[in-house]
């Protein structure tokens, strides 16, 4: 499920078939969109990406799509947002990457995980940047990283185990 309070909608998805739009307050289906694998809703706007087999669509509070990207691996990890940006952690074979794309489809920036996998991933609007944890499953160290919205450029970094306690 994914919630947009844009829209005032409540998004469900059945992996790979179809996603539907609810009204949250009577459940009433409201759209069906048919082939989507996952619908992400922005926190701080009205947009939604919608993925299936092969593209990332982004689409306006009017419906109106505003992009299309190729997807890069079968499996998104996770999206972040900003009024501006949204950025889309992916796994691509072996390590994960995230590409952060402008509201209006231009690739902005790109980073290839270096430990593994990029999630879970936020963005924090205090800091105009999106952080998140690179890491390979298990007990291995993991990776607290923040990078800057609009390049990508790592503000901060922090080595952290299961014993750490660091703040970014």
């Amino acid at each position: 499920l994914s919630f947009s309070a844009g829209r005032r909608a409540l998004f469900g998805y059945f992996y790979g078939k179809s996603a539907l739009r609810f009204d949250p307050q009577t459940g009433e289906t409201i759209q069906t969109f048919r082939g989507v694998r996952e619908v992400y809703a922005s926190p701080m706007n009205s947009d939604i990406l919608c993925t299936d087999k092969k593209r990332l669509s982004l689409y306006g509070p009017s419906g109106e799509r505003l992009w299309s990207a190729q997807r890069e691996s079968f499996a998104i990890l996770d999206v972040g947002w900003s009024g501006e940006t949204v950025a889309i952690s992916e796994t691509v074979g072996g390590p994960s990457g995230i590409r952060c794309y402008s509201r209006h489809g231009e690739l902005l920036w790109r980073y290839k995980g270096r430990k593994g996998q990029t999630s879970p991933f936020m963005y924090n609007p205090e800091t105009r940047s999106y952080i998140g944890v690179d890491y390979v499953a298990g007990p291995a160290e993991r990776l607290l990283v923040q990078w800057d919205e609009e390049t990508g450029t790592i503000k901060k970094e922090q080595v952290i185990t299961s014993g750490s306690h660091g703040r970014l």
